[in-house]
């Protein structure tokens, strides 16, 4: 009786576990980026102008614009050098973004980012995500501020 009942007990676990991940899932297509913004009033063009502004603002150097992708690097802080465990090699930060057009209008904006040293890469993990959700967002407030002056 009490193997059975650990059997049960344990398949209810491993179900409730299955269901718990399954909610936290996030089925908006800009969910697999470290950050993402929705720009529901601009097309590629604009976004892609502000999002070069705001990138360079940040000291990031534009280094591939292709296919609606912009790729971005600056040098890596003593903050990302301490972060990735790097303290006395060149690091480079890279960032792409992603400007996708949707159906209904506007654009999805999606950054990913990497720690570059040498030939290696490391992905930003999520726990590293405000600063580049803070620099879509302002993509984003400058676009409004745009729309408001016109």
């Amino acid at each position: 009786m009490k193997k059975i009942f650990r059997l049960f007990s344990g398949g209810v676990a491993a179900v409730m576990s299955l269901v718990l991940l399954t909610g936290c899932l996030s089925d908006n297509p800009g969910s697999s980026s470290i950050a993402y913004v929705d720009i529901p009033s601009h097309g590629e063009d604009a976004v892609r102008a502000q999002a070069i502004r705001v990138f360079g603002d940040d000291n990031y150097l534009l280094v591939g614009d292709a296919d609606g992708m912009l790729t971005f690097e600056r040098e890596g802080t003593q903050r990302d050098r301490v972060l990735y465990g790097r303290y006395g090699d060149q690091l480079t930060m890279r960032v792409l973004v992603t400007i996708e057009p949707r159906r209904q209008g506007g654009s999805l904006v999606r950054a990913d980012a990497f720690a570059m040293n040498g030939g290696s890469e490391t992905q930003v993990m999520r726990i590293g995500r405000r600063p580049y959700m803070d620099l879509l967002n302002r993509v984003k407030a400058n676009l409004a501020t745009v729309v408001e002056i016109e």
